[in-house]
């Protein structure tokens, strides 16, 4: 008997574990950003301001993105399964460094350019927002040759730290030099549907972007007070 339910327990698992992929994996996750890219491409870069320079180590080719699924938190029992399965997707960091270089060029153009003068600035940019989760909580009761599942479905961000280095250089020379950092908001939405859209990505990337650009004009107002100090 005990044989038995263990076997009955596996096959519960494993039903479970096909039935969510067929809906919910990263291959697809990665196929709607890849869409959504397609489709909503960045713009392109801003012309650059002639004394500000904006580089990053970061940048990289390859795909949009890369997701990984882990399922764990699995409870199999006789006529009870439950496990969480989750996906961390990875954007490529490109797509950050377009945007906050977009950003902060635009604002530049207006007002930084003209605070520094004669001087040059250098930006590199460290370390951006890259990742964020999709934990889908499932569960299921097998009712003897039926079964009831449901889920909860939880999209949230990891990574919320973007941070820059920076450079102010008269004639070539170093007088003055930094770090500053800013904190994305938290992003974090259950859904009230079994499975995520493409549209629920969609909008998660749309949100991200935004982020980015607020951040962007935030460093450049402080990268505004940090130039008045120098010209003191």
């Amino acid at each position: 008997m005990k044989m038995k339910n263990r076997f009955f327990s596996l096959c519960f698992f494993l039903f479970c574990l096909l039935s969510l992929s067929s809906c919910l994996n990263s291959k697809r996750i990665d196929k709607t950003i890849t869409k959504y890219y397609n489709d909503n491409p960045i713009p392109r870069k801003v012309k650059p301001v002639e004394n500000i320079s904006i580089s990053s180590p970061l940048s990289t080719g390859g795909p949009p993105s890369a997701t990984t699924g882990k399922t764990y938190n699995w409870l199999p029992l006789v006529v009870y399964l439950e496990f969480d399965y989750a996906m961390t997707c990875t954007l490529n960091p490109e797509h950050a460094i377009t945007v906050y270089s977009n950003a902060l060029y635009k604002y530049a153009s207006k007002k930084l350019s003209k605070t520094l003068g004669g001087k040059q600035l250098k930006i590199s940019i460290e370390k951006v927002p890259q990742q964020f989760l999709v934990l889908d909580e499932a569960h299921m009761i097998f009712l003897g040759i039926a079964a009831i599942s449901w889920d909860k479905i939880t999209i949230s961000s990891i990574s919320n730290m973007l941070a820059v280095q920076y450079q102010v250089l008269e004639n070539g020379k170093e007088i003055r030099s930094g770090s500053l950092t800013a904190t994305m908001p938290d992003y974090k939405v259950r859904m009230k549907r079994p499975t995520v859209t493409k549209d629920d990505i969609g909008d998660f990337v749309t949100n991200y972007e935004k982020n980015i650009s607020v951040l962007s004009q935030r460093m450049a107002d402080q990268l505004e007070r940090e130039l008045q100090l120098v010209n003191q």
